[in-house]
């Protein structure tokens, strides 16, 4: 959820305006309206591989067999990586969490340019 914040309220919000501008407010309000759609359809579609996800983590903790899982998942998939863990291997999962909290702390690095920027411009202009 974190990374997804992040991506959704980064730096494409402080640049907005810029490509607002360059693009026309028509344009823009247009493109938002019409790419809506699919923004929803995504999100749909990775809560419910979560979903199934979380169900074939269970169902492979079940008995060898395969009988039904008796008690739910010890805790639910909260990251990409545990994601990448339940469908693959632990090693796969680790990988994956390495590589996109690893992007997502260096993307932070924008918002310390913007605020550096803001208190410069705030004091010494």
């Amino acid at each position: 959820a974190w990374l997804m914040l992040s991506d959704i309220v980064g730096t494409s919000v402080l640049t907005f305006s810029g490509v607002a501008q360059s693009l026309g407010w028509g344009l823009t309000v247009a493109l938002l309206i019409c790419l809506f759609p699919l923004s929803l359809y995504v999100s749909v579609c990775m809560a419910r591989t979560r979903r199934l996800l979380a169900w074939e983590a269970a169902a492979r903790r079940a008995s060898p067999a395969g009988a039904p899982c008796a008690t739910p998942p010890r805790a639910p998939l909260g990251s990409m990586g545990e994601v990448a863990g339940a469908a693959w291997a632990a090693p796969v999962g680790r990988g994956v969490g390495v590589v996109v909290y690893g992007y997502t702390w260096l993307g932070q690095s924008s918002y310390l340019l913007v605020l550096g920027l803001s208190l410069q411009q705030a004091f010494f202009s």
